[in-house]
């Protein structure tokens, strides 16, 4: 509430960005980082930081997006490593 206050005493209105999807680029820094690790959590393949192990990992078939919290990226994107393919 007082966000939207502020802005009706400034005047000032919040502009959308406009944006498409990322590009492959983007999406490479997003789960390689800066520093081209193989894997978004490093250069190890580790199975308990990917759903990538059919139902042994307690998942038959996808799993919920935050259930790999240890195989996030070094900007924190989940999964983008294991849990579908192309």
């Amino acid at each position: 509430m007082l966000i939207i206050r502020w802005y009706m005493l400034t005047g000032i209105k919040p502009q959308p960005i406009a944006r498409g999807r990322a590009t492959e680029a983007e999406w490479e820094k997003a789960a390689r980082g800066t520093d081209g690790r193989t894997y978004p959590w490093g250069n190890e393949w580790d199975v308990n930081k990917a759903n990538a192990s059919g139902s042994a990992d307690g998942f038959d078939g996808t799993a919920p997006i935050s259930s790999f919290d240890d195989g996030k990226s070094h900007y924190g994107a989940y999964a983008m490593a294991g849990n579908v393919s192309e």
